[in-house]
């Protein structure tokens, strides 16, 4: 009773560590600050996670400077030494890759040789039993003749005198024919094995050169059917109505997700003026905007396009958003409906 108690203990305590490592992923935050000066070009982003336990910090002004910490341990992303040490590591690694590609792409070959090989040997095994075949049924019919000559000697009754030299003579003459008969076989032989090899080439060259226009076609048309393809995935999901039923999920994920504090003030102009009446409609429509202290300018005025001025923002960001997202998402019906369709399509 007392082990069985123990393995209960041990199999409760792996359990609940295991829940507390997935609570920690989905429910522990991670906070993420941006700071943005575009007259100067100086960008910070920072994001933490478990507390001060990882870091990462993203610079850019004039050069980038990426640096992650993971506690007491800093890793410089854009060291050069460990810049050139990764490259190195990666060059090996594809080597390796590639190493070891060849050694199959060897054992491949090796194996497809062999394969030939044993057909070859086959082929000429069974040419080699056709021709003891046709020897053998050769021989019998000249045994058969001869049989026949000797039958037709004995019959002649009263003449044994005579029949002696008939049957020297019928020996001599099925000698003859035997040998008449082997030099057109050995003679028709290699004029059929001529004419058999010929049609195998022409077939192969004939194959071949329909693969070629076959790949020749495909490589033309991938392009216009990869076009083709896009309109024709974004008019099906139009038709099928996923686009609102996905839209309505993604505005509750992106507003969890939203940033918590924007501040700060910009300016932009595009050279068409039309554009950039586009543009603020855009911005116009996400309403969370209005709720915050960021001061949009546009300039209609403008020859160039150009953004200036500064911004500053605060957020974070959980897991479980991004699973109940999709989770919501795989219990949609229509969404089902067309993956199913797409996989019978396959």
């Amino acid at each position: 009773m007392m082990i069985f108690m123990l393995i209960l203990k041990i199999i409760g305590i792996v359990l609940c560590v295991i829940i507390g490592i997935l609570a920690i992923i989905l429910f522990v935050p991670v906070c993420y600050k941006v700071d943005a000066d575009i007259d100067e070009m100086d960008y910070t982003v920072r994001a933490r996670w478990l507390g001060w336990l990882i870091r990462f910090e993203f610079r850019w002004k004039e050069k980038a400077h990426a640096v992650l910490k993971i506690l007491w341990f800093v890793i410089d992303l854009t060291d050069p030494e460990a810049v050139a040490v990764r490259k190195a590591n990666k060059e090996v690694k594809a080597r390796k890759k590639q190493e070891k590609k060849q050694k199959k792409e060897m054992r491949k070959s090796r194996k497809e040789q062999r394969k030939k090989r044993k057909k070859e040997v086959q082929q000429v095994s069974e040419q080699e039993k056709r021709a003891k075949q046709r020897e053998e049924f050769r021989r019998q019919q000249e045994a058969e003749e001869l049989s026949d000559a000797i039958e037709n000697a004995q019959d002649s009754k009263g003449k044994t005198a005579e029949a002696e030299p008939e049957m020297a003579g019928t020996d001599v003459n099925a000698e003859k024919y035997t040998s008449e008969v082997n030099e057109k076989n050995a003679s028709e032989e290699p004029d059929i094995l001529k004419s058999k090899s010929k049609a195998g080439n022409g077939a192969e060259e004939k194959k071949s050169v329909l693969n070629k226009l076959k790949s020749v076609q495909e490589k033309t048309g991938s392009a216009k059917e990869k076009i083709n393809n896009g309109i024709a995935v974004f008019r099906f999901l139009r038709e099928q109505e996923l686009i609102p039923a996905v839209w309505t999920k993604l505005k509750t994920f992106l507003l969890h997700i939203r940033p918590r504090v924007l501040q700060g003030h910009l300016q932009f102009g595009l050279s068409d003026p039309a554009n950039t009446g586009q543009v603020l409609g855009g911005i116009a429509m996400i309403p969370f905007l209005y709720q915050t202290e960021l001061q949009i300018k546009p300039d209609f005025e403008a020859d160039e396009n150009y953004i200036k001025g500064q911004l500053y923002t605060r957020g974070h960001i959980c897991c479980i958003h991004l699973v109940v997202l999709l989770i919501r998402l795989l219990l949609d019906k229509k969404l089902r409906g067309v993956i199913h369709m797409i996989r019978e399509n396959k």
